[in-house]
């Protein structure tokens, strides 16, 4: 094993637990822009964190490239995760290793998170306005009904929008 190479993994693990650390945040304040409606907002966390994704993406192919060449000869015990990684080359004992471990992990895990919360955001928003608009401007013929917090059916007697103004 070449300790260049380790150092040179470490440091790519480093950058990248970075990234997604950055990403963690930009996550956050979109999801205050996704609560608050503010679509300037929301276009400016995206547009940051495209550039941030392609940073990412860089440091995947850097990363994996060089796992690559730490990697077990054939025959030998396959690697999948970094836990096994840290292991068969027995870094656990070495606490910069654990840390950037952990670090990484907590990074990855907050973001999954707030990238399946502002989804649901999204998707509960679409689907509202996908409603009101359904709701506002039926097909026509079409019957519709409204629900009371009973759950009793009733339907309105009178279209809500007047096509005809």
């Amino acid at each position: 094993m070449s300790n260049t190479k380790m150092n040179e993994l470490f440091s790519i693990l480093l950058e990248e637990t970075s990234t997604y650390e950055n990403l963690g945040e930009l996550a956050r304040g979109k999801q205050k822009a996704l609560v608050d409606g503010d679509t300037v907002e929301i276009n400016r966390f995206s547009s940051m964190e495209n550039a941030l994704l392609k940073r990412a993406e860089k440091l995947t192919g850097l990363r994996t490239l060089l796992l690559a060449r730490l990697m077990p000869e054939e025959g030998e015990k396959k690697l999948n995760t970094l836990n096994d990684f840290i292991q068969y080359h027995d870094l656990t004992r070495q606490p910069e290793w654990l840390s950037m471990k952990e670090r990484l992990e907590t990074a990855v895990n907050t973001l999954k998170r707030l990238t399946y919360e502002n989804t649901m955001l999204i998707h509960t928003s679409l689907s509202l306005m996908q409603d009101l608009v359904a709701y506002c401007y039926p097909e026509s013929g079409q019957d519709y009904a409204l629900y009371t917090r009973e759950g009793v059916s009733k339907t309105p007697g009178r279209t809500v929008v007047n096509y005809g103004a």
